[in-house]
């Protein structure tokens, strides 16, 4: 990985995250504003890599929120970033800060390196896979894919079958990749997450 990052196969993750953080505010979602981002390389290859950003203050991350109204506004929040084409690869509770303002949920994105920008709208079959990461109770996330499924008018009983078929796939392959991981030399034979769709 740090060949391919130092030689431009790969974007830097801090360059990812500088550029992705712009994308997001222009799109009309928080996420800590972006100043600069450091490179530090060593023979040249790089060592460190810094982004210097925002900090947002008193916000707790979404993992540490509970209750109806929280869950039920999380999931409008994405079912809104999804109709502006925002998806990531790594939407988990811990990548997200929310706090509340005015008695309303205010949240912001964090460890934007892996955000995808889509020129449309996600499709039923395309939101699961940022779904199934949201919620770590399976009776929460029934309620969250309820909610959103309200607000973008999708069919409820479909976007639940498919998201906790990623789920159940995505656990069944963490599995198999803490298997290998304990086998010498076996990494090479870890398999890629699953494909989303385009």
């Amino acid at each position: 990985n740090r060949v391919l990052y130092s030689t431009g196969l790969r974007t830097p993750k801090c360059i990812s995250a500088f550029i992705n953080a712009q994308k997001i505010l222009k799109a009309g979602f928080d996420t800590p504003k972006p100043f600069a981002y450091i490179i530090e390389r060593r023979n040249g290859l790089i060592r460190h890599s810094y982004l210097l950003s925002e900090q947002i203050e008193n916000a707790r991350q979404v993992r540490e929120c509970w209750g109806t109204a929280f869950m039920r506004a999380f999931a409008i929040y994405t079912a809104k970033i999804h109709e502006k084409g925002l998806t990531s690869r790594d939407y988990t509770p811990g990548n997200i800060l929310c706090r509340k303002e005015n008695g309303n949920f205010r949240f912001f994105l964090i460890d934007v390196n892996r955000f995808q920008f889509k020129n449309k709208p996600l499709t039923l079959d395309q939101a699961p896979y940022s779904l199934y990461t949201t919620m770590s109770s399976e009776k929460d996330l029934c309620f969250f894919i309820r909610c959103y499924s309200e607000y973008r008018a999708m069919d409820e009983k479909y976007l639940k079958y498919k998201t906790f078929l990623c789920r159940r796939v995505r656990a069944k392959y963490s599995a198999l990749k803490r298997l290998l991981k304990k086998i010498p030399g076996a990494k090479k034979l870890t398999l890629r997450p699953i494909k989303r769709n385009n």
